[in-house]
């Protein structure tokens, strides 16, 4: 079962099926997410890289939709987001990428510090 399928395309989940989710745990796939940028002198490649999971704890991976998606919010209930519904697609990177770059890494962690998720976090602990 594609767990974060499942999440995303049924809304009404007992109980017992977010319990089972949760203890399966968050899918980390390697997603195939690449970008390119160009500079002056040259062309700047940067693909995925599954560390990105080491960073955010809550962050999940889903294959099929080849996005990221917090998967504390979507298995405890979320405020609808790019995190909770659609996903995202770029790539969360420091503070040293480009803007685009900066503001994902920034709506990464602003994400941890919104009212439903911090509601959440230790809900989903249990």
């Amino acid at each position: 079962m594609n767990s974060m399928d499942f999440l995303l395309t049924n809304k009404d989940i007992t109980y017992e099926i977010r319990t089972e989710i949760k203890r399966l745990g968050r899918p980390i796939p390697d997603l195939i997410i690449s970008k390119t940028d160009v500079g002056k002198s040259r062309n700047y490649s940067r693909n995925f890289n599954s560390s990105v999971y080491d960073r955010f704890k809550w962050l999940c991976g889903c294959p099929k939709r080849n996005k990221l998606f917090c998967f504390i919010c979507l298995v405890m209930g979320g405020n609808r987001s790019a995190w909770t519904q659609e996903g995202t697609a770029t790539l969360p990177a420091s503070y040293k990428g480009n803007f685009r770059e900066r503001r994902t890494f920034n709506t990464a962690l602003g994400h941890q510090s919104t009212q439903k998720y911090l509601y959440n976090a230790p809900k989903s602990a249990g």
